[in-house]
């Protein structure tokens, strides 16, 4: 089993550039994390995770090792993998504001995930 890098009850995260890595992950065991970065490579043992707030400007690639709850998540793309459920129900979602690529599944639960990123209008025509 992988060792944890971090353990901590509540995990803020800031960098200018990535956190982890592809084939590199940050190996944490929180509650909850707050993060902010070009590209987040995480993965949570803790059985259960609340996000607070993530904002990838690239990637956001998530492992966690139970339930993935509440926050949001902005990001280019993401994908996640939790082992229990993501979101509580379709009342209650996973929200992400990702443009290009959402990929979310679940080993042992449910997928409750809405992205409500929608396209800037554009502007509008100069008068002649």
């Amino acid at each position: 089993m992988d060792g944890n890098n971090i353990i901590a009850d509540n995990l803020e995260l800031k960098a200018t550039g990535d956190i982890g890595g592809p084939g590199r992950r940050l190996i944490v065991a929180t509650g909850s994390i707050t993060s902010e970065s070009r590209n987040l490579y995480l993965k949570n043992n803790s059985p259960y995770l609340v996000v607070k707030g993530i904002t990838a400007k690239e990637t956001a690639d998530i492992i966690v090792g139970g339930k993935m709850v509440c926050g949001v998540l902005n990001a280019k793309d993401i994908n996640l993998l939790a082992f229990g459920d993501i979101g509580v129900s379709d009342d209650d979602p996973f929200v992400v504001y990702v443009p290009g690529s959402v990929k979310a599944r679940s080993k042992y639960g449910d997928v409750y995930l809405r992205n409500d990123y929608r396209e800037p209008p554009e502007p509008p025509e100069p008068p002649d």
